[in-house]
């Protein structure tokens, strides 16, 4: 063991030898643009994801100046510019999901999926745009996937509201197969001694074996640039930064040689169950609707038949009170229903706002045909023309409610009559048969209390249901449970409702966030509630 692999700290010697790994690759064959693979390893496909402003744009820029062999002095930019929004920092910079390609000298193959950063500031309904993108472009591109490269700001202490939930989102389409081929890379940083980073508050799903480190020397080098511009640096204070990016690249090939090493050991994974998981959550979301819609229904349908209960006695006649009846139990509820196309539907008032056509040709991929780039688009600048002095206050052009209270997916709101099971013909002739008014009421009497006990069946089994289908995707997702992803969007927005509050945002735009907010708790007390009785039906 050499001197310099052998330290002593506080009367404890370490031997960085002993952690040392066999590595295939090397810092000066990456400079040369030379990747190492083993088995005749020639492609690799990675998923690089993170909340939005962790730095992706300008680390795929690194990754194509490196795999080109450039020098650090001519590092260029290298991302689709198409692609990107044209928004504020605060808001994701890449519009959809995108596949890059980049070639080593040595003819390796690196396939990166461009995810758009979520915690978008632009609210929920963009993020779950964001989601059907990186979904249906894996399904587009991708058959099997070599690793996910999670970026994560190295310097803030914790993982905050905003990162917990953008991982916890991305993590509802991953399968539980894909656990040992996902790693962290903190950025600004350029090792473990410079993070500010409790490693606890990672999910516990992540493994913190193989955590990665980069402080990129090329958004180092551009922010130099930005600053040289603005005002003037001493000679002492260019040479130390100059120091300073040289430094970084050389700490930056290092850990690239730790992320290729690493992508080599992993064992690809298919990519067959990320959009079916996908799916599995667009229709939890959906029943979760319903239930609502239903609850709202039913809870106006009891209100209705408690009123007509504590008229029987009083009631000169029934007649009038039996039409009473079929009006109430026979009030239509809405659902919402599957369909091919894209739609934007409103969640406060029902309706279908933006309707998309039907798709001619299914062998386009639906997110790249005409006919939904059309409705996207329309949906994207109906925000823009709608917008108030924030995104919080944007209304619909259509039924004017807060956009953030809208949903875009393959679903539309369709109004249905509704029977309520267990009030049976039999009741019904009984009523009719009744030769005096005192066993109408009688009757009719009995004839509500069975409804009422029949609404509230019919409410438990629907909720055990969605409980079970909970269930059930929490065995098959990397994300856990489907009430922990409804719970970090709930810590999410409290966050900005706060946020909002402390930096004099004005009362309308807050009052806007907190209907959001208390239609995010309303999903969450149904989740949960299913879930308990489900666990609790079990026993």
């Amino acid at each position: 063991m050499s001197a310099s692999d052998r330290f002593v700290f506080a009367e404890e010697e370490w031997d960085a030898s002993e952690s040392a790994k066999a590595v295939l690759n090397d810092a000066e064959s990456l400079r040369q643009g030379i990747i190492q693979t083993t088995s005749g390893k020639t492609e690799f496909t990675l998923l690089l994801v993170g909340e939005t402003g962790t730095g992706k744009t300008s680390f795929l820029s690194l990754l194509y100046n490196v795999l080109d062999g450039r020098p650090l002095k001519e590092y260029v930019e290298r991302h689709d510019k198409k692609n990107e929004s044209g928004v504020s920092q605060a808001e994701s910079q890449t519009q959809a999901a995108l596949m890059y390609e980049f070639v080593s000298k040595n003819g390796v193959r690196l396939r990166i999926l461009d995810t758009p950063g979520l915690a978008d500031t632009r609210g929920l309904a963009q993020d779950e745009l964001h989601k059907q993108s990186i979904a249906e472009t894996i399904q587009d591109n991708i058959a099997m996937v070599s690793g996910v490269l999670i970026l994560a700001n190295g310097t803030v202490p914790r993982l905050g509201a905003a990162t917990d939930y953008a991982l916890t989102t991305l993590m509802s389409i991953f399968p539980l197969n894909l656990a040992d081929n996902i790693t962290i890379l903190f950025t600004n940083v350029t090792d473990v001694m410079n993070v500010n980073f409790d490693y606890s508050s990672l999910p516990e799903v992540l493994s913190r074996d193989h955590l990665l480190y980069i402080n990129n020397p090329l958004a180092m080098r551009n922010n130099l640039e930005k600053t040289r511009k603005l005002k003037k640096l001493t000679a002492q204070q260019l040479q130390r930064s100059l120091r300073s990016v040289q430094e970084a690249e050389g700490a930056t090939l290092d850990t690239l040689v730790e992320l290729f090493d690493w992508l080599d050991a992993c064992t690809p994974q298919p990519t067959l169950d990320f959009i079916s998981l996908y799916e599995r959550t667009q229709s939890i979301d959906r029943q979760i609707a319903n239930a609502l819609a239903r609850m709202k229904a039913s809870a106006a349908k009891q209100h209705s038949l408690r009123e007509l209960e504590a008229e029987i006695d009083q009631a000169q006649e029934t007649m009038r009170l039996y039409e009473d009846f079929h009006t109430a139990v026979t009030r239509k509820t809405f659902h919402i229903q599957s369909t091919q196309s894209y739609n934007e539907i409103c969640n406060d008032c029902h309706n279908n706002c933006t309707i998309g056509p039907e798709p001619k040709n299914i062998n386009t991929p639906f997110l790249f045909s005409p006919q939904i780039l059309a409705v996207i688009a329309r949906f994207m600048i109906s925000i823009q023309v709608d917008k108030d002095a924030s995104d919080a206050s944007a209304k619909c052009a259509v039924c004017h409610h807060l956009r953030k209270n809208h949903r875009f997916g393959k679903a539309i709101w369709e109004e249905k009559e509704e029977t309520v099971d267990g009030i049976d013909e039999e009741a019904k002739e009984r009523y009719a048969s009744a030769s005096s008014e005192k066993e109408r009421k009688e009757s009719m009497r009995e004839l509500v209390q069975r409804t009422l006990d029949a609404l509230k069946e019919q409410l438990e089994d629907d909720t055990k249901q969605l409980g079970h289908i909970a269930e059930e995707y929490a065995g098959l997702s990397l994300s856990g449970s489907f009430a922990s992803q409804v719970y970090k969007s709930v810590r999410l927005l409290e966050t900005k409702v706060e946020s909002m509050r402390n930096d004099g945002t004005g009362s309308q735009v807050i009052a806007g966030m907190e209907h959001s907010l208390e239609r995010l708790k309303d999903r969450l007390r149904v989740l949960e509630e299913a879930q308990r009785k489900t666990r609790g039906g079990a026993r």
